[in-house]
């Protein structure tokens, strides 16, 4: 769910650049701001349903996102984590 968090306005941002000038102001608009209006209701999901439940020892959130380097026994991957103090950030 954080991919989608994080994605979701990135995405309507690529597909209006490619598209924009041949579409209304009307959908682009709706585009744009749904985009933004679903992560949104994706923050609140995260930070009500999945982080605050939890215990404060475990308040943490990490989702991967791809392997970054892997070379042998060293791997370092890139994802997001999602803590109380960023909770709080992506609500506001």
């Amino acid at each position: 769910m954080l991919k989608a968090l994080v994605l979701s306005p990135l995405i309507a941002a690529g597909i209006l650049g490619i598209f924009g000038r041949r579409w209304s102001e009307r959908l682009i608009a709706a585009i744009g701001c749904g985009s933004v209006g679903f992560s949104m209701l994706l923050a609140f999901r995260l930070f009500f349903g999945d982080l605050w439940p939890r215990p404060p020892e475990q308040r943490v959130i990490w989702e991967p996102f791809f392997s970054w380097i892997a070379s042998g026994p060293l791997r370092v991957d890139w994802g997001f984590q999602l803590d109380a103090l960023s909770g709080v950030y992506i609500l506001f």
